[in-house]
């Protein structure tokens, strides 16, 4: 049996997950300002929030990326079961 192993053992976070769009900048007064947007689900998009500084910029970024990746997997997990069971029960 041929054995498998992966050559990226890093783990998969939020700044790998292609359905959100963070934009972080720096403005003209030296504030930042960021936004999140859900690719597939644009309801999960955040608004243009301003923040005093880079690393606060980034947190806030980071937590609705990840709270909007949670949110579309865990859709995804429920229609794919759906799914399933649905072909179960039509086939049963």
């Amino acid at each position: 049996m041929p054995e498998f192993k992966s050559t990226n053992t890093d783990p998969y976070t939020w700044k790998d997950y292609s359905d959100t769009d963070i934009e972080t900048y720096v403005n003209t007064d030296g504030t930042w300002s960021a936004k999140v947007s859900c690719i597939s689900n644009p309801s999960l998009s955040t608004p243009l929030q301003t923040f005093a500084d880079e690393a606060s910029a980034s947190h806030w970024s980071r937590m609705n990326a990840d709270r909007i990746m949670r949110k579309t997997l865990s859709e995804l997990r429920i229609f794919i079961r759906n799914t399933i069971l649905l072909e179960i029960y039509t086939l049963g």
